[in-house]
């Protein structure tokens, strides 16, 4: 096989089919700007919609279609599979075009998004997938990291899977997958090293961690190696079909971490236990090699939340460094990263970013997200810290209104009501008794109006009141009845006149 430094298949999961046309189009927008490799072909898969499948079923539908389209080809290719699906509910202003076209201001270059960043970064591994293989990747976080001194030579006979891992936190670890090394602490000067995996623990508790000897003492701080990204050889890809050939692999969620990668590992001893499904992949993958690289000096950002989005693309140097993020500090802005939009010299904000928004009026505030938004006046405001303020146009008969629909940082969009309350804000709400064990995300909340701006003002209001739910909910809607209202045509000629 010849060395080739690019992809030459990249295919984004989608949960369904009408997010997969509004990928399709991204795809094709940035195709027609000259914004990606020509050489590169894009595949958008959606999820099968009967059940949901989760990673673990996408990545193996993700195959299955590729076989389907270049047979045995695949199997000699590089292929970048990034998982997309999903409403993006901890970071709505992202739930309709999708977090991995989230976009980035970058020194030396037009508006790019996380796209473009996984590419970039996640190519640099292709020279080591020599004989061909697939990379999985997760559509909300970049890394940094260093290879040098990684040798092509040492991959070339190598068939199994290959797993990044990077020093984190023990709390990071609660939340990821653990990967139980036998040397956890090596003496290379080196920034890697690779290792046999004894074991890979799915979001263990501390007392798990020590107990199976994978923390370690970094800076005096106490670490473990997390996970993030992995490749697997051919002869895996192989695997994998066959167990979808021979298995219902749709009928249950799986995660192709906690449902995968817990199959692998030195330690014989482990017994997995589990449904059929489950026994059938730990089968399945029994006798397949686990190789850890471990990035010593690496980072991990995850952008998949109001804070992480907040603080990574505001505050944090070493990210920035690494992707020459532009963060505007002027005599009226601070630390604040604007995207696609046009600000007034009189607004005073912080630590904020500023996405396809036009901001006419004199804006104060810290800590915020505005995306989408239009103000127009005269009469200052000031923001609430720690806020998201997403402006969307819905259908609503046959005409288009505008919803802002808003979120605080410490929200959780899966609590449900309960006893007429839910956490608003950080405050309770009173809530009609009928929506009782529904979800923060399917609460109608928001009040549709003629314009963006008055949208805008009336949510501001609406959480700077915390007034009860109304009664008379035919001009109100849930963050999830926006998304299905969302006029895609309307929001994207909206942005395109911030471009």
């Amino acid at each position: 096989m010849t060395e080739k430094p690019y992809w030459e298949i990249v295919v984004l999961t989608s949960k369904d089919r009408q997010q997969q046309e509004i990928y399709k189009n991204q795809i094709a927008a940035k195709k027609l700007r000259n914004a990606i490799l020509s050489s590169i072909e894009f595949e958008v898969y959606a999820d099968p919609e009967e059940f949901p499948i989760g990673t673990g079923g996408s990545s193996i539908h993700c195959l299955n279609r590729l076989f389907e389209k270049y047979g045995e080809n695949i199997f000699s290719k590089r292929i970048l599979v990034v998982h997309a699906g999903g409403f993006s509910k901890r970071l709505p202003n992202h739930s309709i075009f999708g977090k991995i076209f989230s976009p980035v201001s970058v020194h030396g270059h037009n508006i790019r998004d996380l796209l473009d960043l996984k590419i970039e970064f996640t190519q640099r591994f292709c020279p080591f997938m020599v004989n061909g293989g697939v990379f999985f990747a997760a559509s909300d976080d970049v890394e940094t990291f260093t290879l040098e001194g990684l040798k092509v030579k040492d991959f070339r006979n190598f068939e199994g899977v290959v797993a990044l891992a990077h020093p984190s936190s023990l709390e990071i670890g609660k939340n990821h997958g653990v990967y139980v090394l036998s040397l956890p602490t090596p003496g290379s000067s080196l920034a890697w090293f690779d290792d046999d995996c004894t074991e890979v623990l799915q979001k263990p508790s501390v007392s798990a961690m020590r107990s199976h000897g994978c923390t370690f003492t970094n800076n005096g701080a106490e670490c473990v190696y997390s996970d993030s990204c992995f490749w697997i050889t051919p002869s895996v890809a192989h695997k994998l079909l066959e167990l979808e050939r021979h298995f219902d692999i749709y009928k249950k969620e799986t995660c192709i971490y906690g449902n995968f990668l817990t199959c692998l590992g030195r330690n014989k001893n482990i017994i997995k236990v589990g449904d059929s499904l489950q026994q059938a992949i730990c089968e399945a993958l029994k006798e397949t090699p686990l190789r850890v690289l471990v990035l010593k000096n690496s980072n991990f950002y995850h952008l998949g939340t109001i804070k992480e989005y907040l603080d990574n693309l505001t505050k944090n140097r070493d990210m920035r460094e690494t992707y020459n993020f532009i963060v505007q500090s002027t005599g009226f802005l601070k630390d604040v990263s604007v995207m696609c939009s046009r600000i007034k010299p009189d607004c005073y904000l912080s630590a904020s970013v500023v996405e396809f928004s036009v901001i006419q009026m004199p804006v104060r505030g810290e800590r915020i997200i505005l995306s989408n938004v239009q103000l127009i006046g005269r009469e200052a405001i000031d923001l609430p810290s720690g806020w998201l303020f997403h402006t969307i146009p819905i259908n609503v008969q046959a005409s288009v209104k505008y919803v802002t629909i808003a979120m605080h940082e410490n929200d959780n969009p899966k609590q449900k009501c309960s006893n007429s309350r839910i956490v608003f804000g950080e405050v309770f709400i009173e809530t009609l008794t009928s929506f009782d064990g529904v979800e923060l995300w399917n609460l109608p909340l928001f009040k549709a109006c003629e314009t963006m701006t008055d949208s805008f003002l009336w949510t501001l209001d609406f959480i700077k009141t915390v007034s009860a739910q109304p009664e008379n909910l035919s001009l109100y809607f849930s963050m999830a009845e926006c998304m299905k209202r969302c006029s895609i045509q309307k929001m994207k000629h909206f942005r395109s006149l911030m471009s």
